[in-house]
């Protein structure tokens, strides 16, 4: 329901909260740098066993796909945006 209704409204600010990994598609050269440091952090977190910070670290990385849309857009001297795209298909 939310791809019907949420999806395609956040697109139109350029921003969606949450784009599911297994169906998104992302420029390298837009990940490189801070927004896919921030995005591992949390798997680096886990695999040293490192106690997370506090709860609002540990919230974040309950859903880790947020931090990457996030540092997308907030990435420096950059203008990226998000989009939704109905009509893509699987071939």
């Amino acid at each position: 329901m939310s791809n019907i209704l949420d999806k395609p409204l956040e697109s139109i600010f350029g921003y969606i909260s949450v784009l599911p990994g297994a169906f998104s598609a992302y420029r390298f050269r837009a990940l490189k740098g801070k927004p896919l440091e921030a995005y591992l952090k949390g798997e680096v977190m886990h695999a040293n066993n490192e106690a997370k910070k506090g709860v609002f670290e540990a919230n974040m990385y309950l859903a880790e796909d947020r931090i990457l849309c996030f540092e997308l857009i907030v990435k420096k001297n950059e203008s990226w945006k998000l989009k939704y795209v109905k009509v893509v298909k699987n071939k």
